[in-house]
């Protein structure tokens, strides 16, 4: 399955553009989160992935917040979009900040 482009599509501000390729490594990161968040299989590899994804969203926010710095994001907006996508409801998000 071919990874979806949500965080790794967002433009480079200019003056990052020596360091594109490593921006969109980590933007690349979160993409990966989001897809494996989005999984409704019933494969036990990708359920377990996306157990790790969940918690890795709503439990560490140290890291989180590093491949955020990384990705060149903002990362209260960032966990803003992940939420939206995954349809979580404003009361679950204000419980998890």
């Amino acid at each position: 399955m071919k990874r979806p482009q949500y965080f790794a599509a967002k433009p480079i501000e200019e003056e990052y553009i020596p360091i594109e390729n490593e921006i969109v490594l980590w933007r690349s990161v979160l993409d990966q989160a989001m897809q494996d968040i989005a999984y409704t299989g019933r494969d036990k590899e990708y359920i377990k992935f996306r157990e790790d994804a969940i918690d890795w969203l709503f439990n560490n926010d140290e890291d989180f917040d590093l491949i955020c710095d990384f990705a060149m994001l903002d990362t209260k907006k960032s966990k803003e979009e992940f939420f939206y996508i995954m349809g979580v409801s404003n009361d679950k998000r204000k419980t998890n900040d």
